[in-house]
């Protein structure tokens, strides 16, 4: 089963390189999800606790068993025919078919079906968490790879702008319409937007690296993600508040729903402690039949002759008696097992009287065992209110600052239009116009990255109420 669920996976991922495939969103999140090991190791988790609930389930039955045995005997021993002692080899066989059901255990068996039934919510609520949490993580990096994708973009649009206009002024030098001032800063700006692609391909290069990761895809993959673009984002405030996020994550949040199922199986583990200090009924039976070469019957009886016995007295006559010869033949296997069936039925009661300390013992670190788990889902619960306040106030500071970078981006456009406007009439300088145009850079870079600083912390919001995940 393992090694078909890998191949598959492998000759997936073959597929896929060979096609080279363009991999959007959802595209990502579905591999990651069925290729990562966390995500495997609960689903076999996830199975273990069933089959516990199963046993859980079936314990309530009553058992069966059968025994069988061969013996072989040698020595001496006493012919129970002839009342004389004999050397003989006897073998034997005996059978025993038992059954044995609780009837009263003091609710163990329906407190231990309770906590594997717990167990398996919990494992399950762990695979749900763990999808969940990588389908954030895919969405997470898959935005660093877009983010990344339009400044490369957008960097190379303005390399290559820079590049026009430093051929235009180096043909003005040389015809010394210009001085070398202007030049060299237009060269310099030139740098400033090599260095600024390099960095933005460093950091696609990145997000991709990390996205491979995540898909478990071979590192000489050449991942294509698709070139969706986010555009003018239309900014506004969340549509549920704080509270709201933070009642929904504390109702629905897997992680809460396992650490609340581990407190109810804690709890049925003390329940099952508790009942070891109480009795137990059982009722019992048993059927048995024994089979022996030693069983023997006598056959072909008839009188050999006479032997004398004794004499009369006074008379002094001889008293003679008959001898009787036989022969023995064993009893056949059948009619022993048939002649030699038994059986027994037996009610059986089990007080528990002194356990060393053990069952109580037991009883308390059991109890100690539901606190544990109740602070934990405290500590969980505290640590998603944390968390959800932290994630509004980022969301809250981002829309913001998404907004002033959207309204400075514009403006700073704006001047740079006009800018070109005034360069190409002759009313500015060189270096003026170099001015304008790097202030309007800078500003559509803190654009970009306030963009999607903004996607993501409304992402984050998203994952929080329990939302699928989109960009």
């Amino acid at each position: 089963m393992r090694c078909l669920m890998f191949c598959s996976i492998f000759l997936g991922i073959a597929g896929s390189v060979h096609a080279q495939q363009v991999w959007g969103l959802r595209q990502c999140i579905d591999p990651a999800v069925a290729r990562n090991i966390e995500i495997l190791s609960s689903e076999l988790a996830v199975l273990q606790n069933k089959e516990d609930l199963k046993a859980a389930s079936w314990a309530f039955m009553p058992d069966l068993s059968l025994a069988a045995g061969q013996f072989l005997q040698n020595g001496r021993s006493i012919d129970r025919f002839t009342n004389t002692f004999t050397l003989q080899s006897i073998t034997s066989n005996n059978f025993q078919l038992q059954s044995q059901a609780l009837l009263y255990a003091g609710g163990r068996l329906k407190n231990q079906k309770k906590a594997s039934e717990y167990a398996v919510q919990a494992s399950e609520a762990d695979r749900n968490f763990a999808k969940q949490t990588i389908q954030f993580n895919v969405a997470n990096v898959y935005l660093q790879a877009l983010q990344a994708t339009e400044q490369v973009t957008v960097t190379e649009q303005n390399l290559a702008n820079t590049g026009i206009s430093l051929k235009r002024i180096e043909l003005l030098y040389a015809a010394g319409a210009i001085g070398e001032g202007d030049l060299i800063s237009l060269q310099a700006q030139e740098a400033n937007d090599e260095a600024a692609l390099t960095n933005a391909k460093n950091a696609l290069n990145t997000a991709l690296v990390n996205l491979k990761l995540l898909l478990r895809l071979p590192g000489t993959y050449s991942l294509q993600i698709d070139k969706y673009k986010l555009g003018t984002v239309t900014a506004s405030q969340y549509s549920a508040s704080v509270n709201e996020l933070v009642d929904t994550a504390l109702l629905y949040r897997y992680d809460i729903v396992a650490a609340k199922s581990r407190v109810q199986a804690a709890e049925s583990v003390l329940a099952i402690n508790k009942s070891s200090v109480l009795p137990l009924v059982s009722i019992g039976a048993t059927v048995s039949t024994v089979y022996s070469s030693n069983a023997k019957d006598v056959v072909n009886k008839r009188i050999a002759g006479m032997q004398p016995i004794g004499v009369v007295n006074g008379t002094g006559q001889l008293v003679e008696a008959p001898v009787v010869a036989y022969d023995l033949q064993t009893i056949n296997f059948g009619n022993q097992l048939s002649n030699n069936l038994g059986s027994s039925v037996s009610l059986n009661l089990s007080m528990p009287i002194y356990s060393k300390y053990q069952n109580k013992a037991n009883i308390s670190k059991a109890d100690i065992a539901v606190q544990q788990a109740q602070l934990n889902v405290d500590r969980i619960n505290q640590n998603l209110f944390n968390e959800i306040n932290t994630a509004y106030v980022n969301f809250t500071n981002a829309l913001a600052r998404y907004q002033a970078n959207e309204k400075s981006y514009k403006l700073q456009k704006m001047s740079l239009e006009l800018a070109e406007k005034r360069y190409t009439a002759g009313q500015i300088s060189e270096f003026d116009m170099q001015t304008t145009k790097s202030a309007y850079l800078l500003a559509e870079q803190n654009y970009i990255i306030a963009k999607y600083n903004y996607v993501f912390n409304r992402l984050v919001l998203d994952f929080y109420a329990g939302k699928p995940l989109d960009i």
